[in-house]
């Protein structure tokens, strides 16, 4: 046992299969691990030294994996037939002899040849009794029988699966799950249909997601199945219990393979477009979702379940970039009607309700919180359960964007703990790489940048894998400053973002790098890169999404000297949240308001504003935006100081001392950074002397203040 176990690790690590992850050692993949080659030889070495039978009874054990008596064996080697076999695994499944209850009189006893055999092969050590007292035998390790199965042939295999089946057949009530297992692996792929469907049946009946996932992902992916089969499988799959990117994958390319065929009626099409928007939508491809539902819609307006979850999932915002909130609440009132008058079990509705409510939230609508409120907490059944895991995860991420960060953070913690009761290994990731985002925003960084690695390393799902990376960015941004690995990080973010329609992971790396841009004196980039997503704001009029964006885009407009377009923006802003409790959004206004201030040079009203910026921060509570918002207290406070002392009007368009050092190291190549290190100043306080600069030549960038300055010799 320590030699396997000590083996096992190994091929673990040499396949890069064991990471750590939140203070654990974790799976990498869920899949069957190989077996090490010094426990391979090692086994294969002591059957080698068996008789032939011994040698079909050990492959007859591992082929059944679970234990059985010596008749059982016996059978499924092939020593005996079938029938001679029946009485033992009915005993073993059913507790009473064959012959009770309507089964047949019981068989003889096992030859004398099968003793023999199933004795060697305990004698060798490979097989032992199960403890039970039944003299049932089973291999000592999983290792051991799979050895023995991988060195059989294909046809010795097959061979035996087909014996197990017979005599598994014969037994009441039928074991599904094994029988499918052992048809398929016989190669009887319409017997394995059969099962495998009545194993995933009673596994989601009973909870079992996983199970179940696993037999309708081999069904649906099998292309032996014909195209009418796939709809009413994909209808049934737990698609939350999903452990990994590659197998929702699989089925994508199966479900589009499927749309390709003309074997489809329009309903059952229309069915598989609105399945494969699920699965687009689960792998954070919206604007690939939005376009497959718009296909479905006409043929699924009849009564159905998949037609009200269509119309519901076009209520949400991220599936269209050009719809105004106004379209996507006219989607969801038609959902809510068509729901009305459509028999639906206790799940669906209950499922449709979470989805209302979640794109009521994420259109910024205060009746999303009353939803909420009355969802409750019913986990009755394991679809229930999965709603509510779905509801808590949904209803905390978009707490988030709100800024209800103490609600989020109950909720989100609540969606791992169901999630985690149940098996739903997708909402189990996603509520934790969205509590690393919430712990971001909090100023919860001690560990946060290694545990954001982490994630984005071992995960395979893209929102799980995009979420660390902004996290990543954004803490090593704010302890480290700016630097090219930052840059990259942001921009693979933003670009993957805006590709898929995901908003959040759009807009908020977009404006950090704009950011980055002004600082760095480079106001047409900051321009360039807010452009879009406060268009898309304006455009769609939902205004809570602004929080982050809207201020660097008001301080760009400024520094570019557009301020009547900053000031329009602002009131857009300040019309566009209107009475929203979104204190997140709110802050935003705040602190574009100070922005709009101290761009105009109104440099003692931008200090007060700034400081209701620092207030509404503050009370989040987001630290850093607050400390930021500080910054710009101070800077403002410096040059009203300034003002009255007469020391920035005193030099006129003239660059003061102070300018006249900044902008010399800026001409020699030096950041922001560099030249506040070289100075012993702060960022924010060179970026403001550079804007000084910039505004008193007439210029919006470093590269034309460098050209200016070099022309006229003033520094």
């Amino acid at each position: 046992m320590p030699l396997a176990l000590e083996e096992c690790v190994r091929l673990l690590r040499d396949r890069a299969d064991l990471i750590r992850r939140d203070g654990e050692w974790r799976r990498r993949t869920l899949d069957e691990i190989a077996v090490p080659p010094t426990i391979r030889d090692a086994v294969t070495e002591r059957v080698a030294r068996l008789g032939i039978d011994a040698q079909r009874v050990l492959l007859a054990a591992a082929v059944l994996s679970d234990p059985a008596d010596e008749r059982t064996l016996g059978a499924v080697s092939g020593l005996t037939d079938v029938e001679q076999g029946q009485e033992a695994d009915l005993k073993g499944r059913t507790g009473r002899p064959a012959g009770a209850g309507g089964t047949s009189a019981l068989g003889p006893a096992a030859a004398p040849v099968v003793e023999s055999a199933v004795s060697d092969a305990v004698r060798s050590g490979l097989l032992v009794e199960d403890g039970s007292g039944s003299g049932r035998i089973a291999f000592r390790h999983a290792l051991a029988a799979r050895t023995v199965y991988d060195r059989a042939s294909a046809s010795e295999r097959r061979a035996a699966h087909r014996r197990a089946a017979a005599l598994l057949e014969t037994t009441r009530p039928r074991p599904v799950g094994r029988l499918a297992r052992h048809f398929r692996q016989a190669g009887e792929i319409a017997r394995w249909c059969q099962y495998a469907e009545q194993a995933a049946d009673i596994a989601l009946a009973s909870g079992d997601h996983l199970t179940a996932l696993t037999f309708l992902h081999e069904l649906i992916t099998e292309p032996g199945l014909p195209a009418e089969a796939v709809a009413p499988m994909v209808r049934k799959m737990p698609f939350q219990a999903f452990t990994g990117y590659t197998r929702r994958a699989d089925v994508l390319a199966t479900l589009r393979a499927v749309l390709e065929t003309d074997r489809l009626s329009a309903r059952d099409r229309a069915e598989v477009r609105g399945q494969l928007a699920q699965i687009l939508i689960q792998l954070g491809e919206y604007s690939a979702a939005a376009a497959e539902l718009e296909l479905a819609i006409p043929d699924l307006r009849d009564g159905t379940y998949a037609g009200a979850w269509a119309m519901t999932a076009l209520g949400y915002p991220v599936l269209s970039g050009t719809w105004r909130a106004e379209a996507h609440l006219r989607w969801l009132e038609q959902a809510r009607q068509f729901t009305a008058r459509t028999a639906l079990s206790p799940h669906e509705r209950r499922s449709l309700l979470v989805n209302r409510t979640t794109a009521l939230l994420e259109l910024g609508e205060e009746s999303g919180w009353v939803l909420a409120g009355e969802l409750g907490d019913d986990e009755s059944t394991p679809q229930m359960a999965l709603q509510r895991g779905r509801a808590e995860l949904n209803i905390g991420d978009a707490a988030i964007r709100w800024g209800r960060y103490a609600e989020a953070r109950r909720r989100l913690t609540s969606a791992v703990d169901v999630a985690g009761r149940h098996a739903y290994q997708l909402l189990i990731d996603l509520a934790h790489v969205t509590l690393l985002h919430l712990d971001y925003l909090t100023g919860a960084w001690q560990g946060l940048a290694e545990r954001a690695e982490q994630w984005w390393d071992v995960s395979e799902e893209p929102l799980c894998r995009l979420q660390a990376l902004l996290v990543m960015a954004q803490v090593k941004l704010a302890t480290t400053g700016a630097d090219e690995e930052v840059e990259d990080l942001l921009r693979t973010v933003r670009e993957e973002g805006e590709r898929r329609g995901a908003v959040g992971l759009w807009l908020e790396p977009a404006a950090a790098q704009a950011r980055l841009r002004l600082a760095a004196g480079d106001t047409e980039g900051a321009l360039a890169l807010t452009e879009d997503p406060i268009r898309l704001i304006m455009r769609k009029g939902i205004w809570f999404w602004a929080t982050d964006v809207a201020p660097v885009r008001v301080a760009a407009l400024s520094a570019a000297g557009r301020h009547a377009e900053a000031a329009r923006l602002v009131t857009e802003f300040q019309d566009g949240l209107g009475g929203r409790h979104a204190p997140a959004a709110h802050a935003g206004l705040e602190e574009s308001r100070a922005a709009l201030a101290e761009g105009r040079g109104e440099f003692e009203a931008a200090a007060r504003a700034w400081g209701k910026a620092v207030q509404a921060w503050s009370q989040l509570p987001r630290p850093y935006a607050g400390a930021r918002a500080q910054e710009g207290v101070e800077r403002c406070a410096w040059a009203t100081r300034g003002e009255r002392r007469g020391g920035r009007r005193g030099y006129g368009n003239q660059l003061s001392p102070r300018e006249s050092e900044v902008v010399r190291l800026m001409l020699q190549g030096l950041t922001n950074r560099q030249i506040a290190a070289e100075l012993s100043r702060s960022p924010s306080t060179v970026t403001a002397q550079l804007k000084s600069a910039m505004r008193k030549y007439g210029v919006t960038s470093r590269t034309a203040l460098a050209v200016n300055v070099t022309q006229t010799g003033s520094v």
